[in-house]
């Protein structure tokens, strides 16, 4: 069928309607274009679809850089939505696609909350990190359906030190049968330390493989299973922001939940917070923030466990009015046990750092619940070419309100 294309909504799939008023999503798609698909499945309210044809195409529309990404292929590499449009329509989609998502999943009246988006300096070579997959033939990344392999000499998103050392271990003979029982490589860079590569997803555990990540907070040496985000440039403008934040709210306590290294800890620690504690699964991850705090004289507490089963204890030993919590959960977002452990202490603060717009709407709603109001938000793109992106949040509690109740 031939339809018109009326918004590009999260993760990157252009929006239309049949004549019967069924809502259509199609991938590949802009705004304004007139395109011919193909229905490939049919749910209860809505139709997913395959573009076939591009009818009437959009002033934004450009040719994607990475040949793995032209239209007529049949495995196209999944991970670049948006390497066919142009990189400012790109942020701009989804600076909307975040309003969207907060008016309409977190039931928030906007009026200015959200600030301008954050580009990236770069849209290409900017990630310090990708995994890639072997099959004894190829090489690279999985296709849509999570079996085909589709073989990558080079990957465009990945910083230029990886890609040459992707060329070496391509050229390495007998790389491909090497360590057969993983199937996954990780191939890593820093500036410290250059680039760098492992079998498996973190790197054996039988032998110390470390690797130094520059912040601006400091250089952290950390363990290669530890979490870091994979755009540097981008990373520090967010700790920057959130550093420019803590000074304007000055709490007295911070609590920092999934705290990874604690890099967000240091952000606070460095704006002049006096208390300051986090909290991460990650053993691992602990151990490097401690060093790191040692060496740089931070009085800071970093605690190993689940987020959810420590929260509770953690909140109860500070003043709510004088406490901010940072929140950097996983895609899925917050357990309803941190939100409800959220919602009895009341800290006058949450700062939301999130990579999921969805969730974090989610989430806003429920803590909205708790009497917790939308006082900024803004988009940081993390991501550039594909879905997704980086947001930061500032919930407050108004204690006014909460006297009157």
């Amino acid at each position: 069928m031939k339809l018109e294309i009326e918004k590009v909504v999260y993760p990157g799939k252009g929006l239309s309607r049949t004549e019967e008023g069924m809502v259509v999503f199609t991938p590949g798609t802009l705004v304004g274009e007139t395109v011919e698909v193909e229905i490939v499945k049919q749910h209860k309210n809505f139709a997913e679809a395959k573009l076939l044809n591009i009818v009437v195409p959009s002033p934004d529309r450009i040719e994607p850089a990475c040949p793995l990404q032209k239209c007529d292929l049949e495995a196209k590499c999944p991970g670049c939505t948006y390497q066919y449009v142009k990189y400012e329509t790109e942020v701009k989609f989804k600076n909307e696609q975040l309003i969207d998502l907060l008016t309409n999943m977190g039931k928030v009246e906007l009026v200015d909350q959200v600030k301008p988006p954050v580009s990236s300096p770069k849209e290409y070579n900017y990630r310090n990190k990708i995994l890639l997959h072997r099959d004894g033939e190829k090489f690279g990344y999985f296709s849509e359906d999570n079996r085909t392999l589709i073989d990558v000499s080079e990957c465009l998103l990945a910083k230029t030190e990886i890609n040459e050392l992707l060329k070496e271990l391509r050229e390495r003979p007998g790389f491909l049968k090497e360590n057969p029982e993983k199937r996954t490589v990780t191939l890593r860079y820093t500036e410290t330390d250059g680039a760098m590569q492992w079998f498996g997803r973190t790197g054996s555990k039988n032998r110390k493989l470390k690797l130094t990540e520059k912040t601006n907070v400091g250089k952290i040496e950390m363990s290669t299973g530890a979490f870091f985000q994979v755009n540097p440039e981008v990373a520090e403008v967010l700790t920057s922001k959130l550093i420019t934040l803590m000074q304007e709210i000055k709490p007295t306590y911070c609590v920092d939940l999934y705290c990874g290294v604690g890099v967000h800890a240091f952000a606070a620690s460095k704006a002049g917070v006096p208390n300051v504690l986090g909290i991460e699964i990650d053993e691992n991850a602990i151990k490097a923030g401690k060093q790191f705090a040692r060496e740089n004289g931070m009085r800071i507490t970093l605690l190993a466990g689940a987020v959810e089963k420590l929260v509770e204890e953690a909140l109860k030993v500070t003043s709510a009015p004088e406490t901010t919590v940072i929140v950097d959960p996983p895609r899925r977002g917050l357990e309803d046990k941190v939100i409800k452990s959220l919602g009895n202490n009341i800290p006058r603060y949450i700062v939301y750092i999130s990579c999921s717009p969805d969730t974090l709407s989610r989430d806003i709603k429920k803590l909205a619940k708790f009497g917790y109001e939308l006082k900024s938000a803004q988009l940081l793109d993390m991501f550039p070419r594909t879905p997704y992106f980086e947001t930061l949040v500032l919930l407050e509690k108004d204690y006014n309100k909460l006297a009157e109740e």
